[in-house]
C-alpha cells in the first residue's frame, strides 16, 4: 500500500476535508483519499457536489485538523482526579493541581505553528485481493472489478 501523505501537514489537509464533509453531509460517510478529486460520491448514489464552501475555507478546516491532532497529544489526568486535586489544594493550601497542569502544558506545546504543505499528490488507493492462489492488486475501478470477477468465475 502506498503511503498517502508525506508529512503531518498534508495529513491535516486531508483531515480538514473530512471535517468539512462531516459538517456539510452529516448523514453520509463519504470516503476520500486526501483531495476533493478523490471523494467517492458514487458510493452513496450522489453526483459530485459543489465544494466552493470547502475551497473558500480550506485553511480554516486544515487548521482545525491541525489543532485537533495536537490537542490529543496532551495527556491530562481524568477530570475527576483534577477536581479532587483542586479540592485538596484548597483544604491543604497547596498548589498541586496548578503544578501538574503547568508541567503538562510546558512539556507538550499545544500547537506548533502550522506550515502550509506541498499539495497532496493524487492518490489512488490500491486494493489487494487473493483468490485461490492468484493475487490481484489494483485500484477499484469498473475495469479492475471486472477483472477480479473473471478471476473468481475462472475458479468456480
Amino acid at each position: 500500500m502506498t503511503q498517502q501523505y508525506k508529512n503531518l501537514e498534508q495529513q491535516c489537509v486531508g483531515d480538514g476535508l473530512t471535517i468539512y464533509l462531516r459538517e456539510t453531509y452529516p448523514d453520509v460517510q463519504l470516503r476520500h483519499y486526501g483531495s476533493p478529486a478523490t471523494i467517492r460520491w458514487e458510493e452513496h448514489g450522489m453526483k459530485p457536489q459543489n465544494l466552493s464552501g470547502y475551497f473558500d475555507n480550506q485553511s480554516h478546516y486544515t487548521k482545525l485538523a491541525w489543532m485537533d491532532h495536537h490537542s490529543k497529544s496532551r495527556e491530562y489526568p481524568p477530570i475527576q482526579n483534577q477536581l479532587d486535586m483542586i479540592y485538596w489544594d484548597k483544604i491543604n493550601g497547596t498548589n498541586k493541581w496548578v503544578e501538574t497542569i503547568t508541567e503538562i502544558k510546558n512539556s507538550t506545546p499545544k500547537n506548533p505553528e502550522f506550515v502550509e504543505p506541498e499539495p497532496v499528490e493524487y492518490f489512488e488507493p490500491e486494493e489487494v485481493f487473493t483468490f485461490d492462489g492468484e493475487k490481484f492488486t489494483g485500484t477499484t475501478t469498473p475495469a479492475s472489478l471486472e477483472l477480479l470477477q473473471e478471476m473468481i468465475d475462472k475458479h468456480i
